[in-house]
C-alpha cells in the first residue's frame, strides 16, 4: 500500500513541479535581461525578477522534496521487486514480471530526459547570479532540481541494468 500511496504522491508531486518549472520560466521571459548598460538598471531587473520568483521557486523546492521522498520509497520497492524476481525460477511468469518492470523503467528513464539547454541551465544561472546575488535562489533551485531529476534516472538505469542481467 505504501508504494501505490507513494506512486500517488510521486505524481501529485511531479505535476507541481511541472507547473513550478513553467511558472519560473514565464516569468523569467516577462522579464528580459534590461538592453541598458547601467548597473543601477541590471540589479533593479535581477531584485524584482528575483521578488517575482519566489513563490514559483517555493514551490519548485517543496515539490522536489516531495518527489525525492517517494521516489525514495518507490525505488526500494522497485529493488525488492528485481530481487523477488531474480528469486523466481524460469518461466512464463518471471518473463511477463521482467517485460513489465522493464517497460515501466524504460518510461521512467524516457521521462527523465533532459535536452542540453535545458541541463546547462544551471550554469548559466549560476554565472549570471555571480554578477546579481538576489538571482542565486534561482541558480540554486535550477541545479538541485535537475540533479535532481539527473539523479533519478541513474537510478533507473542501474535497476534497467539489474533487470537485463535477469533475462
Amino acid at each position: 500500500m505504501k508504494m501505490k500511496q507513494s506512486g500517488t504522491d510521486l505524481n501529485i508531486a511531479l505535476e507541481k513541479y511541472g507547473q513550478g518549472l513553467n511558472t519560473v520560466a514565464e516569468i523569467v521571459n516577462r522579464h528580459p535581461i534590461p538592453e541598458s548598460r547601467t548597473m543601477e538598471e541590471h540589479s533593479r531587473w535581477a531584485q524584482e525578477l528575483s521578488e517575482e520568483l519566489k513563490p514559483a521557486l517555493k514551490t519548485v523546492d517543496d515539490a522536489s522534496a516531495q518527489i525525492s521522498n517517494n521516489w525514495e520509497v518507490i525505488y526500494a520497492a522497485l529493488q525488492v521487486w528485481v530481487t523477488g524476481i531474480k528469486e523466481i525460477s524460469s518461466s512464463a511468469e518471471r518473463n511477463d514480471q521482467i517485460d513489465l518492470i522493464a517497460q515501466m523503467l524504460q518510461g521512467w528513464h524516457n521521462s527523465f530526459q533532459m535536452s542540453e539547454s535545458i541541463r546547462v541551465l544551471p550554469a548559466q544561472f549560476t554565472l549570471i547570479s555571480a554578477f546579481y546575488p538576489s538571482l542565486r535562489p534561482l541558480a540554486r533551485t535550477l541545479k538541485s532540481s535537475i540533479e535532481m531529476i539527473g539523479n533519478m534516472d541513474k537510478m533507473t538505469v542501474s535497476l534497467q541494468h539489474r533487470v537485463e542481467s535477469l533475462r
